[in-house]
C-alpha cells in the first residue's frame, strides 16, 4: 500500500522447506526489497511453478494472489494445488486440490477476471495432464475468487491434448458483460 505496483515471484525448485518445495515471493516494486516469502509445504511439491495476481479478492483493499505447486499430493501423486493467499497478511484465504493422480492441477493458472459477475475477479486452473477426456487430454477449471467454488470445468478434446498447459484472462471479448478465457491445448491435432 505504498502507491507502487508490486512483484511476486515463482520459485518452482526452491528447496527452503524440503527438495523443490518450491516458493513464491513478494518483492517491492519501489525498493526490490522481500516483503514476504511462502514456501511448498513438502519436498518435491514445486510450489510456485505458476503464479498470478487476482486483485482484492477478500475486500480489504490490498490485492491477492494465488501460487500453484503441479507436484502436491493431497488427492494422490502429484495431483497438484493452488493455493490462494492474501496479499496483506499473507494467510491462505483457501487452497484448491486437484482431482486425480497425475493431474499436475495448478501447472498454469491466471486471474480470468469476474466471470461469475460478483465483482470479485475469479480464477482459472489448468491440469494439463488431466484423464477426463482421455490420458493427457487436459482440462482448465475456472473458480469463484471469493470462496473457491467451481464455477465452470473444460476439458480437452482427446488423448494427449495436454489442453490447460497454458490459460489466461482474456477481458471481454464478446461484450457480454462476462469475462471470456483463454486455454491452450499444445499437443491438440
Amino acid at each position: 500500500a505504498d502507491g507502487h505496483a508490486d512483484v511476486l515471484v515463482g520459485a518452482a525448485l526452491d528447496s527452503t522447506n524440503g527438495v523443490q518445495a518450491g516458493a513464491a515471493y513478494v518483492m517491492s516494486g519501489r525498493t526490490g526489497a522481500q516483503i514476504r516469502a511462502h514456501f511448498g509445504d513438502s519436498s518435491g511439491d514445486r510450489f510456485g511453478v505458476s503464479v498470478a495476481s487476482l486483485g482484492d479478492v477478500d475486500g480489504d483493499l490490498h490485492a491477492d494472489f494465488a501460487v500453484g505447486a503441479y507436484r502436491d499430493d493431497p488427492n494422490g501423486n502429484d495431483s497438484g494445488s493452488v493455493r490462494v493467499i492474501s496479499g496483506q497478511f499473507g494467510a491462505t484465504l483457501f487452497t484448491l486440490n486437484g482431482n486425480a493422480p497425475s493431474d499436475y492441477f495448478g501447472w498454469s493458472l491466471a486471474d480470468a477476471g469476474d466471470v461469475d459477475g460478483d465483482s470479485i475477479d475469479d480464477l482459472i486452473v489448468g491440469a494439463y495432464q488431466n484423464d477426463h477426456s482421455g490420458n493427457d487430454a487436459g482440462s482448465a477449471c475456472v473458480y469463484s475468487g471469493t470462496d473457491g467454488s467451481p464455477l465452470h470445468a473444460f476439458h480437452g478434446d482427446g488423448t494427449s491434448d495436454q489442453f490447460g498447459f497454458h490459460v489466461a484472462g482474456a477481458g471481454d471479448i464478446d461484450h457480454d458483460g462476462i469475462a471470456d478465457l483463454l486455454v491452450g491445448a499444445p499437443l491438440d491435432d
